[in-house]
């Protein structure tokens, strides 16, 4: 698939997935999932706070690729660029808050006959799949896995024409800090 913006010009050769794609995906989602789950709360809220750090830092070049993908006037970031990188800042930061918070809001102490005491406690129950809204490069890619790894879920990549516009974005912010290879490492992709 060759991903254009609104002027014709090429912004990016991407590949086609195929079923082993989705399936080595899909495999490598499990595998990193008891890692992720395993973390703590402070962990996984620190984590998503960098994450929030590193996007604040390449704002600019986000806001100029999405302003890309969506006028055709590459280089120049405008106000909706610019609004969707800040209000990605702002969803990560929101979000890292409630890392630590989330199990004490959803679990509960559940009233029962006779001297037992029950309560609910939120727990991962593994891989889930996210499609991604096809608006909002930015704020769609990081809402929808920002969700999945405050409750300690694993999301499998997956390609297909929604994600056309998101691809560029989902590199771009992957390999922020530390390069493609080492994100991919780091978020068990790759060994």
């Amino acid at each position: 698939m060759i991903v254009h913006d609104r002027a014709g010009k090429v912004l990016a050769h991407a590949s086609r997935a195929s079923r082993k794609d989705l399936r080595e995906a899909v495999e490598a989602a499990r595998r990193a999932q008891p890692g992720w789950a395993g973390a703590t709360a402070y962990n996984r809220g620190q984590v998503l706070y960098r994450l929030a750090e590193m996007v604040e830092g390449k704002a600019a070049e986000l806001a100029a690729l999405i302003d890309a993908c969506e006028s055709g006037t590459p280089g120049t970031a405008t106000e909706g660029g610019t609004g969707e990188v800040r209000a990605c800042v702002d969803r990560l930061v929101a979000y890292a808050g409630w890392a630590d918070k989330y199990s004490q809001v959803l679990g509960c102490n559940n009233p029962v006959a006779g001297p037992y005491y029950n309560f609910t406690v939120p727990e991962p129950t593994g891989v889930v799949c996210v499609l991604a809204p096809a608006i909002g490069l930015l704020l769609g890619l990081s809402l929808m896995t920002v969700i999945l790894w405050l409750f300690r879920g694993v999301a499998p990549s997956r390609v297909d024409k929604w994600f056309r516009r998101l691809q560029l974005a989902s590199a771009a912010l992957y390999s922020l800090g530390h390069g493609a290879n080492d994100a991919q490492k780091t978020m068990g992709i790759i060994a």
